[in-house]
């Protein structure tokens, strides 16, 4: 019996460590599971790298479109060597614009060649004096437009002020009535959560995987809110800015005349100084000089004026005599 007892004891010993185990086992599968999909989770969900995303900031410009000494002024974002993408209403009343400056006067006016729309309130700029070096890609064959629940990015210049970043999610869609635009455009637009104020306007929009979006067109509710249109260049407008159409950039080749101006030695400056106490001294000895020969051509005049009146007299007085 005891022999009997302890085999007994043995087996239920061992029955209660494979129990043990299996649970041990399903806990690491549970655990294993819970990991790997919240691992396929992250991977699902792209986040664009920060290289990425400083190569879109340093794309962002600020460009002035009022003039030297007024301070109207967008967002822009470059796409191409000589191509800006900024919003159509953002006009360029003297076809000049100045770049990345916040306060007046403005200097360096870039003369823009060519304006090219997509009737959605966008605008390429094309602008043969400058070559940017930081571009972001656009390719409107691969466009994929915001929709509801995206999130978004963006760097702006509210009021001139530069390199403002923000980020939100599209919160729905509005149809804003025409009269209210200044665009010829009557389609709805993506409603992104603010905030933005004037400056913003031609900001590039950006998806949470990097990708170029839209272009920051109007803010609504005192900025609480902004529209943008989806992008419609078409591949052959994009060409044509990029000057891969029926025309090419041809760089300026004219030599740039180079001034080096180097401090003056201080013997050189005491010999310049001297020099100017004797100018003077030669302008002051003229003027004297000037003095005397007019005193002296005066009293000459004033004397022969005299002696041509006495003359003038005794001649009347003997002619008066003769008369008589």
């Amino acid at each position: 019996m005891l022999d009997g007892n302890a085999e007994n004891r043995g087996l239920l010993r061992q029955s209660r460590d494979r129990k043990g185990c299996s649970a041990k086992k399903g806990f690491m599968r549970k655990w294993i599971l819970s990991l790997a999909l919240a691992l396929t989770s992250v991977l699902s969900f792209a986040q664009v790298s920060p290289e990425v995303k400083e190569e879109q900031h340093r794309a962002t410009v600020t460009i002035v479109m009022k003039g030297k000494t007024e301070g109207a002024g967008c967002s822009a974002t470059a796409i191409a060597e000589h191509v800006l993408l900024t919003a159509e209403h953002c006009d360029i009343p003297d076809g000049v614009v100045y770049l990345n400056q916040t306060e007046a006067p403005f200097i360096h006016p870039l003369e823009v060649s060519d304006r090219i729309f997509d009737k959605q309130d966008h605008m390429l700029l094309v602008l043969p004096q400058v070559s940017f070096k930081h571009t972001i890609p656009y390719d409107p064959n691969n466009y994929v437009p915001l929709k509801k629940g995206d999130h978004y990015y963006l760097w702006g210049n509210p009021g001139l002020i530069p390199d403002q970043y923000r980020e939100g999610y599209v919160t729905g869609s509005f149809t804003p009535p025409k009269d209210s635009l200044e665009a010829d455009v009557q389609s709805p637009f993506a409603l992104i959560s603010g905030p933005v104020v004037g400056g913003d306007s031609g900001s590039a929009i950006f998806t949470s995987d990097g990708h170029l979006a839209g272009v920051l067109t109007w803010g609504i509710f005192g900025g609480s809110f902004a529209g943008i249109y989806p992008l419609a260049f078409t591949t052959d407008q994009l060409n044509e800015a990029k000057g891969m159409g029926n025309f090419v950039y041809i760089p300026d080749t004219r030599p740039i005349s180079k001034v080096t101006v180097l401090p003056t030695p201080v013997s050189v400056i005491q010999s310049a100084e001297s020099a100017e106490i004797y100018l003077e001294m030669i302008v002051l000895m003229f003027a004297v000089f000037l003095l005397i020969y007019a005193k002296n051509f005066m009293a000459d005049t004033v004397r022969t004026l005299i002696k041509i009146s006495v003359e003038s007299a005794k001649y009347l007085r003997r002619v008066k005599i003769t008369l008589k």
